[in-house]
């Protein structure tokens, strides 16, 4: 097991641009990964049709 994970993420490989609704749950259960750490480990977002905007702007 990781002592320490440097991002976690998601993926969307839809025909509409990841938003909000995409991003709450991944954000959410990151928390749950052994080895992660709030406020240092990254998020990841990968997406087909890119990122609504305004979508992770504070992260």
């Amino acid at each position: 097991m990781a002592g320490r994970v440097w991002c976690t993420g998601s993926a969307k490989w839809l025909g509409t641009p990841f938003d909000e609704r995409d991003l709450a749950d991944p954000l959410a259960g990151s928390a749950a990964v052994p080895g992660f750490l709030p406020g240092e480990t990254g998020h990841v977002i990968v997406s087909l049709s890119g990122v609504a905007p305004g979508t992770a702007d504070e992260y």
